[in-house]
């Protein structure tokens, strides 16, 4: 659960993709494997000092029913593989075999097993497959059948498979919890080849905008400089005038400090 302001929240989920101010992005191919390594950052990031709300996105909890084809019995009987697939395909999700028009309404010819056919895994495993010659065999025979929990949805960014782990910060500022968390990652975490890590939330924002800010601030310097010269036409008020400005921001850095409040 996260405990924040409705509005800051929904915030952070529109500007960032994340519904919390850090997402630590884990990209890999193998599923068991960005699981492990997600509980792992996970673990490291909760010691940090002002994370809370730590958590892993939900990847589990859907049931889901593996079929695993035995390829050496399916050769020593003779069957096809497709004949297999086929089979399991129309039995359990059904296949569509034509369509029906009623008036100008078209409607598809669904050809499926009766329910209590295909309700459990005994029943499945009793599933009959023809074979080349005559006669069937049972699925049991060429299949290894299981209910296993699998992932609820699975996350692809650029074509890359990840799983998120996200935290709020409270009491310090982003840019130094960051830099802490990378550090402590790096140290403790190690990712097999092929497996990366991206920051993203408000701390990728925040990169985005100081590399924007190293750009417009000195050419709206410049910017001023230049119309303040066209009024005074002198080079030393001009100067006068801009040294005022790193004074202008000591204000500002102090009535933070009062306020408790960080420069980011």
């Amino acid at each position: 659960l996260n405990f924040t302001q409705p509005i800051a929240h929904n915030l952070d989920e529109l500007i960032s993709g994340v519904k919390a101010q850090i997402a630590i992005k884990i990209y890999g191919e193998e599923f068991s494997v960005l699981q492990e390594k997600s509980i792992k950052i996970k673990d490291v990031i909760a010691t940090i000092k002002g994370a809370t709300d730590v958590q892993i996105e939900q990847f589990t909890g859907q049931n889901q029913l593996q079929i695993i084809l035995n390829r050496e019995n399916i050769a020593r009987y003779g069957v096809h593989i497709e004949d297999v697939q086929e089979t399991v395909e129309a039995a359990l999700g059904g296949v569509t075999l034509g369509q029906i028009y009623e008036g100008n309404r078209k409607f598809d010819i669904f050809l499926r097993f009766q329910p209590q056919y295909r309700k459990d895994i005994a029943e499945i495993e009793n599933l009959l497959i023809p074979l080349p010659s005559e006669g069937t065999i049972p699925l049991s025979l060429l299949a290894e059948i299981k209910e296993v929990i699998g992932p609820r949805h699975i996350n692809r960014e650029n074509n890359n498979r990840y799983v998120t782990v996200q935290c709020n910060i409270r009491g310090r500022d982003i840019g130094s919890f960051v830099k802490e968390a990378q550090k402590n990652i790096d140290g403790s975490v190690s990712l097999p080849p092929g497996y990366t890590t991206s920051w993203g939330g408000q701390f990728e924002l925040q990169q985005q905008a100081n590399r924007r800010l190293m750009l417009i601030i000195p050419v709206t310097l410049v910017a001023i400089g230049l119309i303040l010269f066209t009024v005074f036409y002198s080079l030393k008020d001009v100067l006068i005038i801009l040294l005022n400005i790193p004074l202008a921001l000591t204000g500002g850095i102090i009535a933070l400090k009062i306020s408790g409040q960080y420069l980011s």
